[in-house]
């Protein structure tokens, strides 16, 4: 993972893991 201090990789990754979060656990 990448380290602190960087929002626009944080952002990029927080909004494919929220993507993520909400397809359905069945994986």
């Amino acid at each position: 993972q990448h380290s602190p201090g960087i929002p626009a990789d944080t952002k990029s990754l927080d909004l494919k893991y929220n993507a993520f979060t909400q397809l359905p656990s069945n994986a």
